[in-house]
């Protein structure tokens, strides 16, 4: 299962990358279950800094990389 695209509005701060991440970690666990792995899409938006990070940092920090 892969994410394709985060919407604009769902990226405008790095608490909403964070929740994100929440989310498809929670997802992941599913798709785990029935023996499927979760996948996330990037793109150049993830490496422009929001509040003063890097979003593509913050999800490789959030994401659960055992589901």
């Amino acid at each position: 299962m892969v994410i394709a695209y985060l919407q604009e509005d769902q990226r405008k701060t790095i608490d909403n990358y964070k929740r994100i991440c929440n989310q498809i970690n929670t997802q992941a666990e599913v798709c785990k279950k029935y023996g499927m792995r979760m996948g996330y899409h990037n793109h150049d938006f993830e490496f422009t800094e929001t509040d003063g990070q890097i979003p593509y940092e913050v999800m490789l920090k959030e994401l659960d990389r055992s589901s």
